[in-house]
């Protein structure tokens, strides 16, 4: 008599089934990897973009400074990682007080539109928002400024010397310094330009 056997054996069926969990926890394991590289660089690509723009307002704004509205001179204060001046930043025809300074690892922005006859830059209306968070510009200034014989300015930089700006921005949403990313612009002051 002929026995058919057919079928597994229970430790073929163990056997089978361990091996299935150890290749889904493989691949939920390489699929959590993807998923937080992914994650890292969208974040990544929106702190420099964010931080690009940022920038780009900056100099518009520094490019177009001019005297304040009660007649205070172009800029008030200039130093490595602050700087205050007047400018018209929405095209209104009066003129703000712009502060960009660092706090705390992040570059904020502080706005002070002017107010009454004859006007004046109260600070109780001043406003703050945050411009370019992760800064990682330790030892390094943000502000760097120029004569108008290109001859760096030593800070606080004399008000009346300033002609160009130098900005250097280096942010990192993460601990790696080799991933930091480096943005930099120079811009000149229409308004105290001489060779017009």
């Amino acid at each position: 008599m002929i026995i058919n056997k057919q079928g597994f054996t229970i430790i073929e069926v163990l056997v089978a089934g361990v091996l299935m969990i150890i290749l889904g926890m493989g691949i939920l394991g390489l699929q959590s990897i993807m998923g937080q590289s992914q994650l890292s660089s969208i974040q990544s690509f929106q702190s420099v973009s964010g931080s690009n723009q940022a920038l780009s307002e900056l100099v518009r704004e520094i490019r177009t400074a001019r005297r304040g509205e009660d007649g205070s001179y172009t800029f008030e204060f200039a130093n490595d990682n602050e700087v205050r001046f007047y400018a018209d930043i929405n095209a209104d025809g009066v003129t703000e007080k712009l502060r960009y300074f660092v706090e705390g690892g992040i570059l904020k922005k502080s706005i002070i539109t002017a107010e009454g006859n004859p006007p004046m830059y109260l600070p109780e209306n001043e406003t703050v928002k945050t411009i370019i968070e992760n800064l990682r510009n330790t030892g390094v200034p943000i502000f760097t400024y120029f004569s108008g014989s290109n001859e760096v300015l030593p800070t606080p930089a004399d008000l009346d010397e300033i002609r160009m700006i130098k900005i250097y921005v280096r942010t990192n949403t993460f601990d790696n310094p080799a991933s930091d990313f480096v943005l930099q612009s120079q811009v000149q002051i229409r308004t105290l330009k001489e060779d017009l």
